[in-house]
């Protein structure tokens, strides 16, 4: 069932005024666990409630099975059900098999349910418990659209483009292909038109309207033939099926941030401020790095809703304050921004670069997807290419290689106008882009970019210890690679052995779904800790480095494979098991630590941490690492190929593989709009009909490839993942499914 923003409001506060009432928990919000956005959008959910002291369950999870799992098991008493981040793209009502008879309101009885669902009146069916949907995972599923009532998607406008899919969809679930049905009617129609003959020859008397079309009919049904109205029946049945089946299979993408969604819900709620509108940002700004569009689409409304907050705060500080004082009979007034505890929200221009106020200047241009792509730093001629555009710049790579904190403060002011004069001429043209930071008062600012890199290794760390103190402590937990148990290649023809290795299996799956808990909530609590900010930062400089390293060996092994339609990077048993953790023993040349993994002459001794495999295992950071192969690829040529990327697990036998979409470069069809255009739009920043169809998607089709792919091959896989183009497989299926991705691929990508 399809729910409006305006429909969603109310829905909200019924939702809230049921919870509150009861002192038993009415309210669970499922939000999935890999999903920075949709993290975004629980915390905002979860500060309102907490507020309004609403008594609710949050329930992270990490897939299908988990997501099934967990419902199955809630409280009876649970009549309000939220989905962040999942289930849009799936029939929820079939996979968690809801029985909707069990879910009638007392005075409802199941015959009125069905014809009222029948009539498609789904929001007149009254249920005990419903499920809503915040998701801006597409395709929609057309049976939670218009199917279900129990199931209520948050409309972002995109529906009002399937009118041709809603046709379709409602004749073929209103039309049985049964041949006994069918004849039966013929059979019907037949005796329809035999009575209605016979009353046309009992008199002469004079007709009105309804029998002069009766008569009409009659004569159209005698002169159509029976077996053509069973072929125009079935052509329409297979062209309904037929737009069906392109719907779907057109591949998956996002369609808005689904906390930009949850944002707009609460403004209409008024509950409107800067943690709020942070969040909104950070969701929104985690999408920009694959989904670019969805990010430029939603841009204004951010920028121009920060305005308006900003003001009307500035504005009643200012007359609430003492700081508008007058000296010498003039007046003068202190820019509520600059405060030194200001906390508030700044548009402002982002640098393409990793972590550079975090970090050193010569490190973030080195690290940076953007950077390493476009100057390929994995070459020596990369490398070259960075340090001639310092010298233009006139930084020495001594001061290049301090930290941002110790940078002379000339430097710092002229910093914009020196990278965008210099790094324009090595094709650096989007190196400082336009974004959002957040003050904190004496510790400085971080920008909405940064913020996400944080949050983002926070979800990606799988053993992080809470009571770490150093940073090798940090990078010896990071890379370390746990033995549990015996390798299935070492179990052989012994039956007590191979139970004890399923055992061990179960268990080691168990402790990693236990590992996704714990990064969940540490994202979770780190979007409002600046202390965790900062630390999320150290992990992220670690896993860059990996990337990095990781990326450069695959390309300088020549690891990457062209298929006819995909390119593809398989990670064997070989690279992933002897896959070490690297870093400089020289802490304080960061330039020599940087060039190490390219073997330049000058570099020192490497110490190894531990083995890095298990890093591999996460999809976040096989997903990262295939995104970091993507942009040098597009880079390289302009063949720009969709990506397929596998690591093999030595402890299960399993290839965790993920299929990623090409880099394909968009044209913005919409103008740049200024300031003033900005001030107009909504505050909310909901967007319009038109910027919603005149949006550019990058589909992924792998995710409807893995599914066709494992069918026909019929081996035993598991697509449990809310970003559908990520699979499990056996060692041993893997020829076979690469070789049946080959086969569908002609014809689907």
């Amino acid at each position: 069932m399809i729910v409006t923003q305006p429909q969603f409001y109310k829905e909200f506060k019924k939702i809230c005024k049921q919870s509150l009432t009861y002192s038993t928990c009415k309210l669970a919000i499922f939000v999935s666990c890999f999903n920075v956005d949709a993290i975004c959008s629980s915390k905002m959910l979860s500060e309102y409630l907490k507020r309004q002291f609403i008594v609710f369950q949050l329930v992270p999870v990490i897939g299908y099975i988990d997501l099934k799992e967990r419902f199955m098991n809630l409280d009876a008493d649970i009549s309000n059900v939220i989905f962040i981040g999942c289930g849009a793209t799936t029939d929820l009502e079939s996979y968690l098999e809801i029985d909707l008879a069990n879910y009638l309101d007392d005075d409802m009885t199941p015959e009125e349910a069905e014809t009222l669902i029948n009539s498609g009146r789904l929001e007149e069916v009254k249920l005990t418990r419903k499920i809503y949907v915040i998701d801006g995972q597409r395709p929609w599923n057309l049976d939670n659209l218009y199917g279900s009532p129990m199931i209520c998607c948050l409309d972002d406008y995109s529906t009002a483009e399937l009118d041709s899919e809603k046709e379709a969809f409602y004749y073929l679930i209103n039309v049985s292909e049964d041949d006994e049905y069918a004849e039966n009617e013929e059979s019907s129609e037949e005796e329809e038109v035999e009575e209605l003959a016979e009353s046309e020859s009992d008199d002469d008397e004079e007709l009105d309207l309804e029998d002069s079309l009766d008569r009409k009919r009659v004569r159209a049904l005698k002169k159509e033939p029976k077996e053509s109205r069973r072929k125009k029946q079935k052509r329409l049945i297979n062209e309904y099926q037929e737009i069906l089946e392109s719907y779907y299979q057109q591949g998956s993408t996002i369609s808005v941030p689904s906390s930009h969604q949850t944002y707009d819900v609460l403004s209409a709620l008024g509950e409107m401020n800067i943690d709020y509108l942070w969040l909104a940002i950070i969701g929104a700004r985690s999408l920009r790095n694959i989904y670019r569009k969805v990010y430029d689409i939603v841009y204004p409304g951010l920028k121009a809703e920060i305005k308006r907050i900003q003001s009307e705060e500035n504005s009643y500080m200012l007359r609430t304050s003492s700081e508008s004082k007058s000296v010498n009979g003039s007046k003068f007034s202190f820019n509520v921004a600059e405060k030194a505890d200001n906390l508030g929200l700044q548009t402002a221009r982002e640098y393409n670069l990793f972590l550079l106020h975090h970090w050193t200047l010569y490190d973030s241009f080195f690290y940076s997807n953007y950077v390493n792509s476009k100057c390929q730093l994995y070459s020596n001629e990369g490398t070259r290419i960075l340090k001639i555009m310092f010298a233009r710049m006139g930084i020495p790579l001594i001061q290049a290689n301090q930290k941002w904190h110790y940078l002379d403060l000339e430097l710092k002011k002229n910093l914009d106008s020196l990278i965008e004069r210099e790094a324009a001429k090595i094709g650096l043209r989007e190196i400082i882009i336009e974004g959002f930071k957040r003050n904190y008062g004496f510790h400085g600012s971080i920008s909405s970019s940064d913020y996400v890199e944080s949050i983002q290794a926070l979800l990606e760390c799988n053993s992080y210890e809470d009571d770490m103190t150093s940073e090798k402590t940090l990078l010896d937990n990071l890379s370390q690679n746990k033995q549990v148990g015996k390798s299935k290649h070492s179990i052989e023809g012994d039956d007590e052995e191979a139970d004890v290795d399923d055992e061990t299996t179960v268990n080691e799956e168990k402790d990693r779904n236990e590992q996704f808990m714990k990064s969940f909530w540490r994202a979770y609590d780190a979007l409002n800790n600046y202390d965790e900010i900062l630390r999320g930062m150290e992990i992220a400089k670690f896993q860059q480095q990996f990337i990095f390293e990781k990326g450069s060996e695959i390309i300088q092994k020549g690891m990457i494979k062209t298929q006819s339609k995909f390119r593809i990077v398989i990670l064997n048993e070989s690279f992933t098991a002897n896959s070490s953790v690297t870093r400089s023993k020289n802490n304080d040349s960061t330039f020599n630590r940087s060039a190490s993994s390219l073997k330049d002459d000058r570099v020192v001794d490497i110490t190894t941490f531990g083995q890095g495999s298990e890093m591999f295992q996460n999809p976040l950071i096989l997903t990262k690492l295939g995104n970091w192969i993507q942009n040098v690829q597009a880079d390289l040529d302009e063949g720009l190929l969709p990506l397929l990327i596998g690591a093999y697990n030595v402890e299960t036998g399993t290839y965790l593989i993920c299929g990623l979409p090409s880099r394909a470069i968009l044209e913005d069809e919409d103008d740049d709009e200024d300031d003033d255009d900005d001030e107009k739009s909504n505050g909310k920043g909901a967007r319009s009909r038109d910027q919603v169809s005149r949006q550019k998607v990058i589909l992924n089709a792998f995710s409807v490839l893995f599914e066709k792919v494992t069918q026909e091959i019929n081996i035993q896989a598991r697509m449990d993942s809310f970003q559908s183009a990520i699979i499990e497989l056996k060692k041993e299926d893997l020829a076979k499914f690469l070789n049946g991705l080959t086969r569908y691929s002609q014809y689907m990508l």
